[in-house]
C-alpha cells in the first residue's frame, strides 16, 4: 500500500486502475520525439533524470544509488510536491538522511541476489529491490505500476540499450554530474514477460524507435 494512503483509499484506487493505462517513461533518446503533453490525463511513472525533459510525472523511480547521490538536486525537485518518489536507499548517509525527511519519498531496501544471471525481481509490496543492472524499469517502475493495480503498461523512451550516450539528455544541453557509466549494453524484457503474464499484466512498447522485438509494439498516438 502506498505510504500515505488509508487502506480504503488504496483499494478504491487499485480497483479503478485495473481498467486504466499506465505509462512508464524511460530516458532514451526517442523520448525527445514524443509529445509528452498528451499524457496529462494518464498515470505516468518516470525514472532517474526524467525531470530534465520538463515533463512532470506522477511518480519517479530511482534504483541507482550513485544516480541519486550525484544528481540529487536534479531528481528531488519542488515540481514533484504533488507526486511521489520510489528510491532505493543510497549508501551515502547524508543523502539518505535528506530523503528520510521528505514526506513524498518511499525508500526501498536494496539487496544482492545470488548468481550471475540477471533475473527480474517484482516486489508488489515495494519493500525491496534487487541490485542488478538496468533494473529501474524492468523491476522498480514495473513493480510500482503493478502495486497501483495497473494491468496495461506502456513503455516510452526505451531504446534497447543502456550506458554511455544512451539518454535523451546526453544529446541536449543538460549538465549531468559525474556518474561512472559503462559502455552501452543491450536491455531486454524477455525474462520479465512470463512473470507479467502470470500476474495478468500486459506490457507494450510505444517508443518511436521500436527496438524491442520481444514486446508488442503500439503506436503512441493510437493508445493515448
Amino acid at each position: 500500500m502506498p505510504f500515505d494512503m488509508e487502506i480504503d483509499e488504496y483499494i478504491e484506487d487499485y480497483e479503478f486502475n485495473k481498467n486504466k493505462k499506465c505509462f512508464i517513461l524511460g530516458t532514451g533518446p526517442s523520448l525527445s520525439k514524443v509529445d509528452l503533453s498528451l499524457l496529462n490525463n494518464h498515470t505516468t511513472i518516470g525514472v532517474n533524470l526524467i525531470l530534465c525533459s520538463d515533463f512532470i510525472p506522477d511518480y519517479i523511480c530511482v534504483s541507482d544509488r550513485e544516480m541519486i547521490v550525484d544528481n540529487y538536486d536534479k531528481i528531488i525537485d519542488d515540481k514533484m510536491n504533488d507526486g511521489k518518489y520510489f528510491i532505493v536507499k543510497p549508501k551515502d548517509l547524508n543523502i539518505l538522511n535528506k530523503l528520510e525527511k521528505l514526506k513524498n519519498v518511499h525508500l526501498l531496501d536494496g539487496f544482492k541476489e545470488q548468481g550471475d544471471i540477471r533475473k527480474p525481481y517484482i516486489d508488489e509490496n515495494l519493500k525491496k529491490f534487487s541490485m542488478t543492472k538496468n533494473g529501474v524499469i524492468n523491476d522498480l517502475a514495473i513493480s510500482v505500476a503493478i502495486h497501483l493495480g495497473f494491468k496495461e503498461i506502456y513503455l516510452i523512451g526505451v531504446d534497447g540499450e543502456h550506458g554511455s550516450k544512451t539518454h535523451f539528455y546526453d544529446h541536449n544541453e543538460v549538465v549531468v554530474d559525474s556518474i561512472v557509466r559503462a559502455d552501452a549494453e543491450p536491455i531486454t524484457y524477455e525474462l520479465l514477460l512470463p512473470m507479467l503474464k502470470n500476474l495478468g499484466v500486459n506490457l507494450y512498447n510505444c517508443s518511436p524507435s521500436n527496438k524491442h522485438n520481444e514486446l508488442e509494439y503500439k503506436k503512441y498516438e493510437e493508445v493515448i
